[in-house]
């Protein structure tokens, strides 16, 4: 188990756990906090996870410790007793400020960075609230197997399902080829 699963488990052993909250900071979600990463690497990793839901139609909602960068809060979960205190940390407004005026701190790099997407965003038309998005109901399964038999998808699997004419299943167990239409 990573270190950052065996962090979740034993916050799902304290009380007020439910099974369907992510008692998590954002940030920690993609990125191990014990791990000795980079933090330029880290944050870049955390702001794609921000810019997909940010690429999709309507507003979005972003969690205020995201936009701060917020780490989970073990000091928070300690003091009450509760996991879903790790994504609750009491911010103190001075401490913020000091941390949001250092341009080399986590926070004001995330969020001079979440600012700079929002920008973005909102001069691109297609963003607009009541702009039109298509979603494509058609997908091209991407395959890939070996040359054994066993490797390749089953007859009705996915590429058929899809549509897609899989060689394989008309083709010798020796064909490794399978294109799409």
């Amino acid at each position: 188990m990573t270190t950052a699963a065996t962090s979740l488990a034993s916050l799902t052993q304290m009380d007020h756990y439910h099974h369907n909250e992510l008692n998590l900071n954002y940030f920690d979600a993609v990125n191990d906090p014990r791990s000795d990463e980079p933090a330029g690497v880290q944050i870049k990793r955390f702001l794609v996870s921000q810019a997909i839901p940010m690429s999709l139609m309507g507003i979005p909602g972003i969690y205020l410790h995201s936009l701060l960068g917020s780490r989970n809060d073990y000091a928070g979960v300690r003091s009450t007793g509760r996991a879903r205190s790790i994504n609750r940390e009491q911010i103190h407004f001075d401490r913020l400020l000091g941390e949001l005026a250092n341009p080399h701190s986590l926070r004001a790099q995330v969020f001079t960075a979440l600012k700079q997407l929002l920008a973005i965003r909102a001069r691109q038309s297609a963003f607009h609230p009541d702009a039109e998005q298509k979603i494509w109901t058609w997908v091209q399964p991407c395959l890939r197997w070996s040359g054994t038999t066993r490797h390749r998808p089953k007859p009705g699997g996915i590429a058929q399902r899809h549509g897609a004419d899989s060689a394989a299943s008309n083709k010798s167990s020796q064909s490794a080829a399978w294109q799409p239409r």
